[in-house]
């Protein structure tokens, strides 16, 4: 565990997919310490990283968990949070605090993450249902939660990594959580909406990296001033000292390069008239997808309006961000081309 202000602590995962090896220590998660009560911020893939950041948090207090706090519903961060049930007031469970969409989601998905991790974990992936919801955040409407000599600003967004995902701002000690909204040194996994997670991307890289640009303007940003220490979703935690080319605006950068490159590649092939198969053909990534990618996503190409052709399109997002050197490109590209198509196709 790193402390990264008093009472804001952070482990960071492994880049890498769940297996039986990591357990499904694959994502960044932590927890912060008030005067009054605690509150965890995702738990990992599996029971047993939920009980080790238990263990990890009942080193340094034995103040009870009031909030356990799910960034979305992906299964690297979400299986591991019932690992507190019990550890609330009066050893009741904490409450389970997320985006207004995060038990839908979870209705429609937590059969299959469940299945997926014990597949790819082994018998230590078992886990029971994840806890759901009993206080919701609406990206219209911000949530404060205090914990005594902490408070937690909680902004849920706009479609963006997912349909639900949830930021975590800590103004006093200048700590912004992103979850999935940022990936670092990791090919970023597209679950949501691609014009929302470049409208994020470039809202934050407005405020803090003096970056103008279309996508400046996008919607709630999750912190009020610039943060000082920033927690990715994946990837190691970044500084920001207010230069332009602090680690925070350089990954804010590679990830704005990946994302844009990424519609400018699906339109391109849209244009020139190809397929989806034509166009994960030409970029070599018909790989097999990751446990993660559940459901089909991706049109045909062949019901949609004939577009002009314009020609096939210059370098992909791997060549134009460098992403063939992030971890897991080769399982996650595929995937991304297809969820672009889905959304791009009909625009």
């Amino acid at each position: 565990m790193r402390e990264l202000a008093p009472g804001v602590w952070v482990h960071e995962g492994a880049q890498a997919e769940p297996d039986a090896d990591n357990l499904g220590d694959v994502a960044n998660i932590g927890f912060v310490i008030g005067g009054d009560c605690v509150a965890v911020i995702d738990g990992g893939a599996s029971l047993a990283v939920g009980r080790a950041l238990r263990a990890a948090l009942r080193t340094r207090t034995a103040l009870p968990v009031c909030h356990r706090i799910a960034t979305h519903m992906h299964p690297d961060h979400v299986l591991g949070l019932a690992a507190f049930d019990g550890t609330g007031p009066q050893q009741r469970d904490p409450t389970m605090v997320g985006h207004a969409r995060l038990a839908a989601a979870l209705g429609q998905r937590s059969t299959g993450y469940r299945a997926a991790m014990q597949r790819e974990i082994g018998a230590a992936g078992a886990s029971p249902e994840p806890p759901r919801p009993g206080r919701t955040v609406d990206p219209q409407a911000p949530l404060l939660l205090a914990l005594g000599e902490q408070t937690l600003h909680l902004q849920a967004h706009p479609p963006a990594h997912t349909d639900n995902d949830l930021s975590v701002w800590l103004p006093a000690a200048g700590v912004l959580w992103t979850g999935d909204l940022l990936f670092h040194q990791r090919v970023p996994a597209l679950d949501g909406r691609l014009r929302g997670w470049q409208a994020w991307t470039g809202a934050q890289r407005a405020r803090d990296c003096g970056v103008d640009g279309p996508h400046a303007a996008g919607g709630p940003q999750g912190a009020a001033a610039s943060p000082h220490w920033i927690v990715p979703g994946h990837g190691p935690v970044l500084r920001h000292d207010g230069r332009p080319d602090s680690p925070w605006c350089t990954a804010l950068g590679a990830q704005a390069v990946y994302l844009d490159g990424l519609a400018q590649t699906v339109r391109s092939a849209l244009d020139a008239g190809l397929s989806l198969g034509d166009l994960l053909r030409r970029e070599g990534a018909e790989g097999a997808p990751s446990a993660k990618d559940t459901s089909a996503q991706g049109g045909s190409g062949q019901d949609r309006p004939a577009r002009p052709a314009t020609g096939t399109g210059g370098p992909g997002p791997a060549q134009a961000s460098g992403a063939v050197g992030w971890a897991l490109y080769a399982l996650y590209h595929r995937r991304n081309l297809s969820a672009a198509w889905a959304e791009l196709e009909w625009e």
